[in-house]
């Protein structure tokens, strides 16, 4: 699996998107998203993230673990966002991405 980053600035906040690519075999320019996001916002002098952030997180790595044991027609992108907590940053600067000429869904 080749791992890579996405780098995001957007109000005011400059951060990135932690990404695993599983490359597809006949249907390779398809995608398959995957993804959770990492941070969390203190509600008080504890953030509660636990319950969400961690756990969505865990869910994509192990099923990152899991599907390098298989092979896929389509390519199967995890994504771990970053700025979700501040207004979905980190996903929205992702989905606004230009595609790449050969890819039908990015990026």
């Amino acid at each position: 699996m080749e791992a890579s980053y996405h780098n995001w600035s957007r109000s005011g906040y400059t951060n990135r998107n932690l990404i695993g690519t599983l490359p597809g075999t006949a249907r390779s320019n398809e995608l398959v998203l995957v993804t959770a996001h990492l941070d969390d916002m203190p509600g008080g002098a504890r953030a509660p993230g636990a319950d969400d952030n961690a756990s969505g997180s865990v869910a994509v790595l192990t099923a990152a673990e899991v599907f390098t044991q298989f092979r896929f027609e389509r390519t199967v992108r995890f994504i771990l966002f970053t700025g979700e907590e501040q207004g979905l940053l980190g996903s929205a600067q992702y989905a606004a991405a230009p595609l790449p000429p050969e890819t039908k869904s990015w990026p």
